[in-house]
């Protein structure tokens, strides 16, 4: 997912900058490294599978709830544009070890949470501080070999990818059988151990830039208006990312209600089956870097799209229902994995601040999403909301159809092209 990307850009300024050669990044470092990314990033989707749990606990609408989901997604684009370029500047052990701690914190907020108002700001400051995964993947890829980045990032990528898939499941599991208080309780818990595990196994690391914080993020939002060749990255990314949040916040309200009545476990078994979908990201990057990354994301779309004629018409099988997820996820995966290989093709140093344009247009998509889902569930129900992710998915298709033509050729560049990438002197933004 567009997620892991994140952070990669600037690179090592000076060689004495470069991890020691005495110094491995041995393969239970990078275990370390990759499990935390994956722990952590889950924290951020616990609250859609609990969803319905969480308003009975607290006594409150649903859409309350959703709106409180909702923050935590805006927050964390907002921690990327503020707390990852720190990355660049300064200590990146220190700065994990900052973050899991005020993590830990923050989710033990959220499983005490007394009151609706509590739980807002406890989820706010929990989107913002939880983003170590964007930490985690570049220090790992800044103290590999050379030989091994690409090795190591693959292997960062794939525990952080398996921690959001699993995320649901692992909530309607624990969540389902001990209540929702408990999920945040134990995630704070095992955050503390990771906290301990990357004191012990990451050294000292040096900041990788000599610019200054507040150049590299001014830099990203002038990247945001001059690269052209990220604007249908953006769009696509941002109609995907509302339809596949404003479902899954949904799901529970629609599981727990006649036919099925059932809890956060069967979503959970459910999102399980989705998994799979995450599969077809690794085969779709490859027809993307084959100069079809255009076609990749149109069928993406259409896939999308049609998960949801399948969605609507399970609404009384769990077995369509089901269904319906894999198309859902497969679409989704195959779709981001081409706006991801198109933003990335020629990018360069600017990869890094590109990528974080494109997650936070993301989880400004999810926070449209869910809040738009909810209300539309509230009024219309399931066949409403399946109604506005058809309809979504569907117009990012029909943009999509004007990138190519019916032959495949493609019609503008894949990306970002060199001309339309600012200079070095127009970068510096002091």
């Amino acid at each position: 997912m567009a997620m892991g990307n994140m952070a990669m850009g600037n690179g090592d300024t000076t060689s004495a900058r470069r991890p020691s050669a005495r110094w491995s990044l041995s393969d239970h470092r990078i275990l370390v490294l990759a499990i935390t990314a994956g722990a952590v990033a889950a924290n951020l989707y616990y609250g859609q599978t609990l969803l319905v749990d969480m308003a009975q606990g607290l006594d409150v609408g649903e859409s309350t709830i959703g709106a409180i989901v909702a923050s935590t997604q805006l927050s964390y684009a907002v921690g990327l544009v503020l707390l990852v370029p720190l990355g660049d500047v300064a200590d990146r052990r220190r700065l994990v070890s900052i973050l899991l701690a005020a993590t830990m914190v923050v989710l033990a907020g959220v499983a005490t949470a007394p009151n609706a108002a509590v739980l807002l700001v406890a989820s706010i400051m929990l989107g913002l501080v939880n983003v170590t995964p964007q930490i985690a993947l570049p220090l790992a890829v800044h103290l590999s070999r050379p030989a091994d980045r690409g090795r190591v990032a693959g292997q960062i990528m794939t525990g952080l990818l398996t921690g959001i898939l699993l995320s649901r499941t692992v909530a309607g599991i624990i969540g389902g059988q001990f209540g929702w208080r408990t999920m945040y309780g134990c995630a704070a818990v095992w955050t503390a151990v990771l906290l301990v595990a990357c004191r012990r196994a990451l050294p000292i690391s040096p900041k990788t830039t000599d610019w200054a914080y507040r150049d590299l993020v001014a830099n990203t939002f002038l990247l945001a208006v001059r690269t052209r060749g990220l604007r249908r990255p953006m769009l696509y990314g941002f109609l995907a990312f509302a339809v596949l949040t404003g479902f899954w916040t949904t799901l529970p309200a629609r599981l727990s209600g006649a036919p099925f009545e059932r809890g956060p476990t069967t979503v959970g078994l459910i999102a399980l089956i989705g998994v799979g979908g995450a599969l077809v990201a690794p085969r779709a990057g490859r027809i993307a870097d084959m100069g079809r990354g255009r076609l990749v994301t149109l069928c993406g779309l259409l896939m999308i799209a049609s998960s949801f004629c399948v969605l609507a018409a399970g609404r009384s099988s769990l077995v369509v229902l089901a269904l319906g997820v894999v198309l859902l996820d497969v679409g989704y995966s195959a779709a981001n994995s081409a706006n991801q290989q198109r933003i990335f093709a020629s990018a360069g140093e600017t990869a890094a601040r590109l990528n974080t344009i494109y997650v936070v247009t993301l989880f400004a998509g999810g926070t449209l999403g869910t809040n738009a889902a909810l209300a539309i569930w509230q009024q219309w129900g399931w066949t409403g909301v399946c109604l506005f992710g058809g309809l979504l998915a569907s117009a990012g298709a029909a943009a999509a159809t004007t990138d190519f033509d019916f032959r495949g050729r493609r019609v503008r560049g894949d990306g970002p092209t060199p001309s339309e990438m600012p200079t070095r002197r127009e970068q510096s933004v002091n």
